[in-house]
Parts: structure tokens; sequence; C-alpha cells
């Protein structure tokens, strides 16, 4: 191609610019297409139930590489358990329960009464027996634990308090057996894991920790966890009217059903199963959006106005470090490669999961590059089994971390046209 001498100058930028916005525009395309079938890869699976409803989303700071919603909210089941012919089909807006990522909202207000001073993270828990209906008699702990190494606000949270999954208890379990509707009290939920064998005191899950901190939230503020919620969490965030903390088994707009397959295409809708099951464990409802802008804030501290997530206090700034000081996440549990503060991190991505009868999430950022993701299904059982999620995100992490960065592309195709520019003025 022949340029005429004054534009000599100009046409290298052009080609360079040009060759740099295809580069980027090709990789995007690219990102896109491996994303959705690493999705496919999973909402399809063979040989597992096939999953009513999903909503997925990956991000690239505030712009879309895919979002997805599939299936269903309702299958229209018939008396039997069988999908009937009128589903609905899932909407970005449906409100779901949440689960455990219930635990990253109370541990968040945890956190802002340490940074007010009127808590301490290494407060010993024995310092609140009593408070607030809350009674530790009957808790076994692992033998490292004595007077000069108690139990402390800490230990709930990163879940090394060796306290025993009341989840796990024969009464909890004969419970939702016989009905899933009904209500608990979280005095009765902790009476559950009393007289259970303790667990090591490294990392091992147990939803008994969170309960109590939900607990101790309420007898120092003399407000119900939901309230504290709302008005400390909820709305400095920006969360919208769709996140709540609900006491009974009822939702306040639209929502997605929560189903239990039973692998033969029969599946039993848990939607009614009692949140009150899980307190500040686990019984938050929330909606895809709000999960997007809450993982953010949750992961690095800072709210849309940069302001901290933990209020304006001198101590404020510290609370993000202290959430982020974690432990191997070896013993049983959800899967994370470490734990913090109501929080883990999985390939170096920060954030959370979590199941409930009939549902299934996960919600996850990777400060570094400024990725978000969130998976929602509705669909879990009463068995352990495959979390679809978090098998989801680790295959969305590791592609991540197999591909160049788009910034690496764009220089990559910029320096290789800078070389072919050089090559023909040194033959000239």
């Amino acid at each position: 191609m022949f340029f005429p001498a004054k534009e000599c100058l100009r046409a290298p930028l052009a080609l360079l610019v040009l060759t740099a916005f295809w580069g980027g525009s090709q990789a995007a395309a690219s990102e896109q297409s491996d994303i959705e079938a690493i999705i496919d890869a999973h909402y399809d699976q063979p040989g597992r139930a096939d999953i009513p409803g999903m909503v997925v989303g990956v991000w690239q700071g505030d712009t879309a590489v895919t979002v997805s919603a599939r299936g269903y909210s309702d299958l229209d089941l018939d008396a039997s358990g069988v999908p009937g012919s009128n589903p609905v089909a899932m909407q970005y807006s449906d409100q779901m329960r949440i689960a455990s990522l219930t635990k990253t909202f109370t541990v968040t207000r945890i956190l802002q009464l340490a940074a007010e001073g009127v808590i301490g993270l290494d407060d010993p828990i024995s310092n609140y027996d009593g408070m607030g209906g809350i009674s530790l008699a009957g808790l076994n702990t692992d033998p490292s634990f004595n007077a000069s190494n108690p139990v402390t606000i800490r230990d709930l949270a990163r879940m090394t308090s060796s306290l025993a999954n009341y989840s796990a208890s024969e009464g909890m379990m004969n419970g939702l057996i016989n009905d899933i509707s009904t209500s608990y009290t979280e005095s009765q939920l902790i009476d559950f894991a009393k007289g259970m064998p303790a667990t090591p005191a490294t990392w091992t899950y147990s939803n008994t920790n969170t309960v109590l901190l939900g607990m101790i939230v309420e007898a120092v503020t003399g407000n119900s966890l939901g309230d504290e919620l709302r008005t400390h969490v909820f709305d400095p965030v920006g969360l919208s009217a769709d996140t709540y903390y609900p006491t009974d088994i009822n939702f306040t707009g639209e929502h997605a059903h929560g189903y239990g397959p039973d692998g033969e295409g029969i599946y039993e809708d848990f939607t009614a199963a009692n949140p009150t099951m899980a307190a500040g464990a686990g019984a938050m409802i929330s909606t895809f959006d709000d999960l997007r802008q809450w993982i953010e804030a949750v992961a690095t501290g800072i709210l849309a106005d940069g302001s901290s997530l933990y209020g304006d206090s001198p101590e404020a700034a510290a609370m993000q470090a202290e959430r982020l000081l974690m432990v191997a996440a070896d013993g049983a549990g959800p899967y994370y490669d470490e734990y913090g503060l109501g929080i883990g991190e999985i390939e170096e991505w920060l954030g959370h999961s979590g199941e409930f009868l009939g549902y299934q999430h996960i919600i996850m950022y990777d400060p570094e590059t400024d990725r978000t993701v969130v998976i929602m299904i509705n669909m879990a059982g009463f068995e352990d089994g495959e979390h679809v999620p978090t098998e989801m995100f680790i295959d969305i992490a590791k592609y991540y971390a197999s591909v160049p960065e788009p910034s690496t592309i764009a220089f990559l195709a910029l320096a290789g046209v800078g070389v072919l520019l050089l090559r023909r003025r040194l033959r000239a």
C-alpha cells in the first residue's frame, strides 16, 4: 500500500491502533465463547440430575463477559414431582435463599462492631455467655482450648473454634426429615450441637459458629440481626429491598423455587424450607444483581463511594486486613484453599459458597484483575454431593489463570507491529 508523504507518520500509528483493537476484540469474543462452553459443560453434565435453573455472570470490571439465565424458576411440578408443561423461565431478578453467603454479612456486622470498639475479635466467647439467650454449657471444645487459650470471636468467624456443626446433629436432621417448614430459635439450634464431639481446633466448618456470632450481634446491640444488617450493611452498600433477612418461610417478591432431585427425573419442592433453621449462618434471601455488588464490597472492604465497609472509625481501616488473615481450609467443610473471617479463598479469588435445601451458590472476586463471578442455581438435596457452582467457578478461575490478560494481548500486538515496522525501516 502506498501512502502520500504527508500521511507517512500517521499510517504506522493507525496500523498499531487497529491491530491492537483487532487483537483485543478477537480475544474478548474468544473469552466469551470459552466461558460459555464451561457453563454449558456444567449445566448439562451427563450423569447428573438436570439443574432446574441457573443464573451465571462473569464480569471484567463493569463489563460483562457473559451473563446467562438458563432453565426455570418454577418447574410446575405435578403431585408426583414430575415437571409440568408450564414451567416459568428463570429471571435475573428472582429472589433466592442464599444459604451460607449469609455468613459474609453476619461477619461483616461483627467486624463493624469490632471497629467501633463494642466487641473485640479476640474476646473470649465466654464473655457473652448468658447474654441475649446465649448458653455455652454443653458445647464441647478441642483440648487445646483452655483458660489461657480460650475460644474467641475470631475463632467463630474463621471456623477454628472446634464447636461441632449443629446442622449435622441427629436432632436437626430428624427435624428436617419430619417437616422442613418447622421454625427454630437460635438457642434451639445451638442446643442441637451440645454434647456432640468437638472437632479439631484447626479449620473445620461449622454453622454453630456463625449462629453464635449472630446472637452476639443481637446481644450487644439489643436489636434483631435482620435489623442490624439492614441498617449497617444492606443500606450502606446500596443493596435493594430484595436482599433481606427473613424470619419465616415467605418471600417478599418473585422468586425461584428450590428443588431437590432424586436423579430419576423426580423433584421435591423445598421452597418452604424454614430459614430459621440457619439463622445468622444461612437464612438470608437475595438476588443475582445484589450479590454481584456485594461480593466486590466484601472482598475489598470498600463501598462504591470509596468509604470503608466497616464504618468511619479510625479502626475501620484495619478490619479488611483482619478479615483476610487466612488459615488453611484443610478440615471438613465446603471447598476452600484458605479461609479468613467469613470469607474464603479459592484459586486466589475471594468470596464464599453456600448451600441450602433447594439452592447452591458461589460469589467470587479477584482483586488483582477486578473480575467477578456470580453463580446461582435452584437445586440441592438432603444428601452431601457435588457443589456445582464451586466446580464451575474453579474451571472458570483456571481458565483465566491459563490465558494472558487482555492488556498483555494488546501489548503483544503492538510489539509485533513495531518489530515489523523496524524491519522495514532497516531494509530501506
